[in-house]
């Protein structure tokens, strides 16, 4: 490869001039190269030669960022995961060890995410319970509601409702704070698919309203009909076919109005929704009029 015979041609040039600032550069972008194409041995070689440099130029923490932002990170490319969180282990101890709590809570988030993956679900619990402990303790509400909103997804995803609730909720409080009205809608949504996977039909439906109505102050018509489509599915899924079809002749209607617009005419607004509601009567084994709907989606196309 080009690129990687110029930059070990440069190495060399600063390692015989004794430029430890470049060599760094020259190491780190070969470790590059070799991540993109596939050869994460390799990368480590590279990146593990940086250490040393990194640190004798700079301190510390230097590795621990090295540790996390660059290793970490090759070894997830290459889906070496628990390599990635032994390195990760090994930079949450550095920073640990400088006092650097918000970088630890960092980490532990990512080790989470990670632990997540796998299915490490206890181990993932732990370390978001770690994680948020500390951001609370240096009042960094940004990570705060990140980690929140991890630790819902992870009880979610357990079936455990209860506490995924908890987690929501706090998340929704936070993202108002911030004024971050998107993760706010998304975190409205999850807690009525939540209520709405307890068998809570009317309390789900009261979060999926607030939900819309935040998109639908947004004046993004196209949006509104998306997340009409998306809430009806989520009604569908839990056989609460009334609230499904309600959900989709609302979107029906905005897409009539909608597919009028020049901007929109080639959008398949209309024959979206009436395949959506004929997916609806297919379910409900309401063959006749499943048909009627699909054809006339057909026709929409």
């Amino acid at each position: 490869d080009q690129a990687e015979e110029l930059y070990q041609q440069s190495l060399a040039i600063y390692r015989e001039l004794g430029n430890l600032h470049s060599q760094l550069d020259m190491l780190t972008g070969l470790g590059d190269i070799s991540v993109k194409t596939g050869h994460y041995d390799r990368a480590l070689a590279f990146y593990q030669q940086c250490l040393p440099i990194g640190e004798q130029l700079y301190d510390r923490k230097f590795t621990a960022d090295f540790l996390n932002n660059v290793i970490a990170r090759a070894f997830i490319e290459a889906k070496q995961y628990d390599r990635s969180i032994l390195v990760r282990q090994e930079a949450q101890a550095i920073y640990r060890e400088l006092g650097q709590k918000e970088d630890e809570a960092r980490m532990l988030k990512y080790l989470g995410d990670t632990y997540r993956q796998l299915e490490r679900n206890e181990e993932a619990l732990e370390s978001y319970q770690q994680s948020l402990a500390i951001f609370k303790e240096v009042g960094d509400r940004q990570w705060e509601v990140w980690v929140l909103q991890s630790l819902g997804e992870l009880h979610l995803a357990l079936q455990q409702y209860s506490p995924a609730l908890v987690f929501y909720k706090q998340a929704v409080t936070i993202y108002r704070e911030l004024g971050d009205r998107g993760k706010e809608m998304l975190a409205l949504q999850e807690i009525g698919n939540t209520y709405l996977a307890m068998g809570q039909t009317e309390v789900a439906l009261e979060f999926h309203q607030q939900y819309l109505a935040l998109v639908q102050t947004s004046d993004d018509r196209f949006q509104e009909i998306a997340t009409l489509h998306e809430l009806g599915a989520s009604y569908q899924e839990q056989q609460q076919y009334d609230r499904a079809l309600e959900l989709y002749q609302q979107a029906l209607s905005l897409s009539y109005a909608l597919q009028q617009q020049p901007d929109f005419a080639s959008f398949d607004l209309v024959g979206t929704s009436l395949g959506k509601i004929g997916s609806l009567f297919a379910a409900q084994e309401r063959a006749e009029l499943a048909i009627v709907f699909y054809k006339s989606a057909i026709n929409a196309y």
